[in-house]
């Protein structure tokens, strides 16, 4: 096709990773309705704060997409990057993506949903989320990819921040960089506000599990690995339903973490972030934790339907705990030490989530989803990991 004319233009604060992103409206002449006029294009560069602490030079996005990773998604999940190419002299990648706004905005955290809603579309991400693990851990071909491709495993995303902490809790606010993370007065405060707001029984548990995370990684490498995204953001995560759940495709975007590890990892973050989706409606918090475990559950059935043999049903059940460990690991103390610090100086704004109205009662909501997503995960990390005081 013939490109006649275009527009580029700057997508303001899209996520944390420190990349460039565009919005491309390109005109085609004498083409095809069915030919795409709007992309997203993506600047990646290796002086971004991530691809410091993973010590990359080159896009793990552009790196699948030429091996073509991507193209071997089971038919239910799809990447959306259609071109990329990296700079010969090691500078960065360029990624050029469909513009799938619309398919995140039917599962993304701009929109209130009822939670009748919440659990359909979360059924069916575990349901997909299933399939692509199950896909990528039968195929020795795939397999092989992976190993050649040379993607991190697990541990290096299990230790995200324990250096910055263990730093910050030894020499306090220096203004040094520590994997990408600056350690400021800010960074400091929140940490030990979090550590203040533990119980003295929990206390030590954690000074020494967010500075030292040897003893989950074992438990992780342990158990079966396959493919994983690494990075299921709710706003990573779009849904495709064109004539209903059964027909429902996954849209998956920004696969920079994309590691091998327990599948139910991928599946333990967004349900370790769903109740920002439903901040409005904080009479849930109860039905969240009555359906925290059923989820695991429901992800380790799924993978049983699409053929999962690797892992048993124990282990994929102890997985998703182990996911949500992990996931309390970073960014959970900064986000709880954040809204203390905030409440106490009355401030009414914090950016701890991005898109996330914040107020006092949003505050309260999450200083008590907090308190009891400790003592599940305390009580896991006792229980099952042997990480007592």
């Amino acid at each position: 096709l013939e490109l006649s004319d275009f527009q580029l233009n700057v997508v303001p604060g899209h996520g944390a990773g420190g990349h460039d992103i565009y919005s491309l409206q390109v005109e085609w002449p004498h083409s095809p309705k069915t030919v795409e006029r709007t992309f997203i294009l993506k600047r990646w560069t290796p002086a971004s704060p991530h691809s410091q602490f993973f010590g990359l030079t080159e896009s793990y996005e552009a790196v699948a997409h030429r091996t073509g990773l991507f193209a071997a998604l089971p038919a239910s999940v799809h990447a959306p990057i259609v071109a990329s190419s990296s700079d010969a002299d090691g500078g960065g990648s360029w990624l050029l993506m469909k513009d799938v706004s619309a398919e995140l905005d039917q599962y993304g955290r701009p929109n209130q949903f009822p939670f009748a809603q919440v659990k359909q579309k979360v059924s069916i991400v575990l349901d997909r989320l299933a399939q692509m693990h199950v896909h990528f851990e039968t195929s020795n071909y795939l397999v092989e990819t992976l190993k050649q491709s040379r993607y991190n495993d697990c541990a290096t995303h299990m230790s995200t921040r324990a250096a910055a902490y263990r730093h910050a809790l030894s020499k306090g606010a220096t203004g040094e960089a520590v994997n990408g993370e600056v350690i400021n007065d800010a960074f400091v405060t929140q940490l030990r506000a979090f550590l203040d707001w533990l119980s003295p029984e929990l206390r030590p548990m954690w000074e020494r599990v967010l500075v030292d995370r040897n003893d989950l990684i074992a438990a992780a490498n342990a158990l079966p690995h396959t493919l994983l995204h690494g990075d299921l953001d709710d706003r990573n995560i779009g849904l495709s339903v064109d004539t209903g759940p059964n027909d429902a495709s996954l849209v998956l975007i920004d696969w920079e973490w994309i590691c091998t590890g327990p599948g139910a990892f991928d599946a333990a973050k967004p349900i370790h972030q769903l109740l920002a989706s439903c901040t409005e409606q904080p009479e849930l918090l109860d039905t969240y934790f009555e359906m925290l475990p059923l989820w695991g559950k429901e992800y380790a059935q799924a993978y049983q339907r699409h053929g999962g043999t690797r892992a048993s049903a124990d282990q994929v059940l102890h997985a998703y705990h182990l996911g949500h460990v992990r996931e309390a690991m970073s960014p959970f103390p900064h986000v709880i030490g954040s809204v203390l610090m905030a409440k106490q100086y009355e401030e009414e704004s914090v950016n701890w989530v991005p898109s996330i109205e914040t107020n006092k009662t949003v505050f309260d909501l999450v200083l008590a989803w907090g308190e009891r997503t400790l003592h599940y995960v305390s009580d896991y990390m006792q229980t099952h990991l042997q990480l007592g005081t």
